[in-house]
């Protein structure tokens, strides 16, 4: 069977999951660009994947908000020339609609791939919500990436039996090509860095909400046998290293961008993780930190939070805009060595059933169902 996916960029940690979906279909993966400005991984190369095929587009881009849109008539050609028998979209925009207009007027099975949640999508407006319904109208089924997203589309009209779960994941730390490296980065962090570890992943961004945790931070109980790490960079990195000053903050270290190997070194080094962002689709940091053994505090605003935090037992959700609740959850986790252990040893135990063969599984089904087909038709 002979399958297109169609998204903006091909990053690092999706590999895995186009890998493991070539392996079962013929595979072609039509991608926007091959990287986009707010990304700092290495851009797209074809010659890294072994069981699918990809193809960069031609076309218009237009930045909006911090995110680009992409408006690429090309698509409809390589969609013609490749007569696949099942087109999988991601994004609602323009790039969408076009395909699914060319979808249904050739007959072709229509998967919808979304992250999208309530949350990430409470600023759209009311065209915008009534164009998303007629895209939802149009495709015969759905790929959420967990419960949030699933909520989401079926506010959009999608029925329960036509959505088909593929968990977010990322591939394990252990089919690292280069563990050797791992262990050798991990004694350097613990040398180098004294103290009970509290790890952040990704981009130094306003949305991220680290003004918050660093402010909370600098509250805790046991600061001082402490130590905050935050791992990534961006825009926002002066402002974040000058409001670590103000606020007379000695052990915050700001580790940089670490690439695919040597980042897992930092969460096996560390004792906790926390994510405050103030708004993320999914964020995938948090699959990381648990597949690393790590007990979380994670926002609300993270749509992973309603599937892989289990408030109590794995961690904490805490809201980073009450700096006090941050605070406490913190001091929580940072005296109490044994809540730790216990809490990462149920983050294991959760992150199991979010592997990259279970995502791979959610396309699976949604790609061979066609009960979904009619009732997407009368719909």
């Amino acid at each position: 069977m002979k399958v297109c996916l169609i998204t903006n960029i091909i990053p690092p940690y999706r590999l895995p999951l186009f890998e493991s979906i070539g392996k079962r279909y013929d595979l072609t993966v039509l991608v926007s660009a091959r990287m986009e400005s707010n990304r700092w991984w290495k851009a797209w190369d074809s010659r890294y994947a072994r069981h699918f095929r990809s193809v960069c587009l031609s076309g218009w881009s237009f930045g909006s908000g911090g995110k680009t849109v992409y408006f690429q008539p090309s698509l409809l050609l390589e969609l013609r020339k490749l007569s696949c028998d099942v087109i999988v979209n991601s994004g609602f925009g323009f790039n969408t609609l076009l395909t699914a207009v060319y979808g249904r007027t050739t007959g072709k099975r229509l998967l919808f791939w979304s992250e999208a949640t309530v949350f990430s999508a409470r600023n759209a407006n009311p065209v915008r919500r009534f164009l998303r319904k007629i895209i939802v109208r149009m495709h015969h089924g759905f790929i959420p990436s967990g419960k949030e997203a699933t909520e989401y589309l079926r506010s959009l009209g999608a029925g329960t039996e036509r959505c088909f779960t593929a968990v977010d994941a990322v591939d394990t730390y252990r089919n690292s090509p280069d563990p050797d490296r791992i262990e050798r980065k991990i004694s350097e962090i613990g040398s180098g860095i004294a103290g009970i570890k509290i790890l952040y992943s990704g981009r130094f961004v306003p949305g991220k909400g680290l003004d918050l945790l660093l402010k909370a931070f600098s509250k805790i109980r046991d600061r001082d046998r402490c130590a905050l790490i935050l791992m990534g960079g961006g825009p926002d990195e002066i402002k974040l290293r000058r409001l670590t000053s103000d606020l007379n903050l000695q052990n915050v270290v700001f580790a940089g961008m670490k690439d695919e190997t040597e980042k897992w070194a930092y969460y096996l080094a560390s004792d906790m993780f926390v994510f405050p962002t103030l708004g993320d689709v999914w964020g995938l940091v948090l699959n990381e930190a648990m597949q690393c053994g790590l007990p979380v505090i994670c926002s609300p605003f993270a749509g992973a939070a309603a599937d892989l935090v289990c408030h109590g037992e794995n961690g904490y959700i805490a809201d980073p805009r009450d700096i006090g609740s941050l605070t406490r959850r913190m001091d929580q986790l940072t005296g109490n060595e044994s809540l730790r252990r216990e809490m990462g040893r149920r983050s294991l135990e959760i992150i199991q059933s979010y592997s990259i063969a279970a995502s791979a599984e959610g396309f699976f089904r949604a790609i061979t169902n066609r009960d979904s087909d009619a009732s997407a038709d009368r719909s």
